[in-house]
């Protein structure tokens, strides 16, 4: 028999989660079969989340592929499309979307996703939510929108 790629270390980190976060896309893909990819690591991360923030295309879809939680929320209030969005991945943020995202998530300061991407100029990732019909009028708590 291999390995239990399931276990967790003392932070929550599986295997896949690990990879997820390293930005290691072909590990990711190849794990991805035999892991949980509902485990959450001691962030309330899971392997999506980490894969979108880190724009890994491939491997995000396998995720999707296996029922991995295209909403879920982490400690910090982030999604996976949140992630991917501030972090200029704008292809991910359409396949989050396309996934059934919500778009209108807002982080705990109250922005959404295309406010904070327009914040930081990222305009693949701005592009990628006015297609997928972010709000381009919402606010956040200061009054101010994309």
């Amino acid at each position: 028999g291999g390995s239990d790629v399931t276990v967790q270390n003392a932070y929550g980190d599986s295997a896949l989660i690990l990879a997820a976060y390293n930005g290691l896309e072909e590990a990711c893909i190849k794990l991805v079969d035999q892991a949980d990819v509902k485990a959450l690591d001691s962030n309330g991360d899971t392997a999506l989340l980490l894969a979108a923030g880190n724009g890994l295309e491939k491997a995000c879809v396998r995720l999707l592929e296996q029922q991995a939680d295209v909403n879920h929320i982490n400690n910090s209030g982030f999604s996976a499309l949140l992630s991917a969005a501030t972090n200029g991945h704008g292809q991910v943020v359409t396949q989050m979307a396309a996934a059934g995202a919500d778009v209108r998530h807002v982080s705990p300061e109250g922005s959404t996703a295309l406010i904070l991407a327009a914040a930081k100029g990222l305009g693949d990732a701005c592009r990628a939510l006015v297609q997928a019909k972010a709000d381009v009028n919402a606010m956040d708590a200061d009054g101010v929108s994309a």
